[in-house]
């Protein structure tokens, strides 16, 4: 008879029990979802608590972004005119004021959240307006409740700065002496050169072939040139005639505009150099210039960020050299159309006669030691800041570069004879503005040469090299500089310049 093992039946019945259990599927769902429902709710909760974080502090950071930027916008408060600024923190109060409301009214549709403190620091240090808006703030959340928190913080920080609109006032020194009677172009220098005895491109500007001494009393009869029939002398004015004009019928009368010549009026030598180039239709040097000056205010008007931000005054070196002096043809003004038309009244400076003066016209001494003396009227101002009050002061010359002035106490660098020199433009005189801080723009209008001149090849050719070298030198920056040949475009180089000199504004 066989005997069973007790343990051995049991054993077996409960690996039976284990493999039912195993195969029964029943009620496994309810079961999952009894263990799951717990941390599904308490993703649910974290995911609703992080996207009301998101939202509070990205509707909070968008506000604190647009205050900071309108902080320092073009019509911020901050850059109005009676804004004060804090002498010790450069701070604008009324601007912090008002990001610090249009934070707040950004924020004002948030729901639940708590802003804690928001702070605002606006600056202005000279041209350059800076804001920085900060916030700290607690959103609600659930989850974090479990643990004893019921708030979360968050914080966020906005800057934002921008370079204000820089003023700038722009005295334009236009050199007029006879040397920028030059042709303007090769044709034009060619055809001087064909119609002048001695093969000369230069339209030298002359109003009376003979004269020594001037009157203006009594009457004058006769063809221009001729001596003043009450005095016996030359007769001279004031006021330019033209070169097509000429005298005939009764003694004093002009037959193109039958003024009286003895009222007043200056008689042009029609066989001057000048009436050559105008009566044969020669553009000179100079009238480019006039040109390039007027166009220069259209780039200037168009680049305004602000209004009067630019100021334009133009200078000459005289209008005749029988009193030389440093000629205001228009004083400064923000009035740029007012700056357009003055330049189209610049011309070449006349002369009495050939040789008058010992032609020394070109006095670089004297015209720059006007600009740099107090108590001239042509005095530029020693350099601002740059604001509407301050301006920062631009000198920009138009020249050859070549003097023929009265010979300098510290010598000529160039040709010499008795009191009369001839040399390139000394770099001194330029540095003497730069030290009170006037940035200078040269413009070289480059000085041609006329191998078929006796005079240049014998006193300007061996030392003409230098003067781009010392012009160069007068110029605050390299890029403030350039050389301009015959025939090429003065005005081009003049917007050129200009707007390099708004571009290290705006680099700055």
């Amino acid at each position: 008879m066989r005997v069973v093992n007790p343990s051995s039946i049991r054993a077996r019945g409960l690996w039976r029990a284990l493999v039912r259990l195993r195969d029964d599927r029943r009620g496994v769902s309810a079961m999952i979802f009894g263990l799951m429902v717990v941390p599904l709710m308490a993703m649910t909760a974290l995911a609703i608590d992080y996207a009301n974080y998101q939202y509070v502090r990205s509707t909070m950071q968008h506000a604190a972004d647009d205050a900071a930027l309108a902080a320092v916008d073009a019509a911020s408060v901050a850059l109005q005119s009676g804004a004060v600024v804090d002498s010790q923190t450069n701070e604008v109060q009324a601007a912090e004021i008002q990001a610090k409301a249009m934070f707040m009214a950004n924020i004002a549709q948030i729901k639940g959240a708590t802003l804690n403190n928001v702070v605002a620091v606006v600056t202005k240090k000279q041209q350059v307006l800076a804001a920085t808006i900060s916030f700290d703030a607690s959103a609600p959340v659930m989850m974090a409740g479990f643990f004893g928190h019921q708030t979360v913080d968050l914080t966020g920080v906005a800057q934002a700065q921008s370079q204000n609109a820089v003023f700038m006032n722009f005295y334009m020194l236009l050199d007029n002496t006879p040397s920028m009677g030059i042709g303007a172009t090769t044709n034009d220098i060619n055809t001087m050169v064909a119609k002048t005895s001695d093969q000369c491109g230069f339209a030298c500007h002359n109003t009376s072939p003979t004269q020594t001494t001037y009157s203006n009393s009594g009457s004058y009869s006769g063809q221009p040139g001729q001596v003043n029939t009450k005095s016996g002398q030359p007769y001279y004015g004031s006021k330019p005639n033209t070169c097509a004009d000429t005298m005939a019928g009764g003694p004093g009368k002009d037959t193109t505009d039958n003024q009286t010549i003895g009222n007043g009026k200056q008689v042009v030598e029609r066989n001057s150099y000048y009436c050559v180039a105008r009566l044969n239709k020669v553009t000179l040097r100079i009238d480019l210039v006039a040109q390039a000056v007027s166009q220069l205010m259209t780039t200037a008007q168009s680049a305004e960020t602000q209004p009067n931000q630019f100021g334009f005054a133009i200078y000459t070196f005289g209008q005749d050299a029988s009193s030389l002096q440093l000629q205001q043809v228009q004083s400064v003004t923000t009035n740029l159309a007012t700056v357009a038309a003055s330049a189209k009244n610049v011309s070449l400076m006349t002369g009495p006669y050939q040789g008058f003066n010992n032609d020394r016209d070109t006095n670089f001494d004297n015209v720059f030691g006007l600009l740099n003396n107090s108590s001239n009227a042509a005095y530029i101002p020693t350099s601002g800041v740059g604001t509407a009050s301050s301006p920062i002061n631009y000198l920009f010359f138009v020249t050859d570069g070549v003097a023929d002035e009265p010979t300098p106490s510290s010598g000529c660098t160039g040709w010499s004879s008795g009191s009369r020199c001839q040399e390139p433009i000394n770099p001194q005189l330029c540095r003497a503005l730069m030290a009170r801080g006037i940035q200078i723009a040269v413009i070289y209008t480059h000085y041609f040469p006329l191998p078929t001149n006796s005079w240049y090849n014998g006193t300007v050719a061996p030392w003409v090299n230098q003067v781009p070298v010392n012009l160069q030198a007068c110029a605050s920056n390299p890029n403030f500089f350039a050389d301009v040949g015959v025939g090429q475009s003065i005005s081009g180089a003049l917007q050129t310049i200009f707007n390099k000199v708004l571009m290290a504004h705006i680099t700055a």
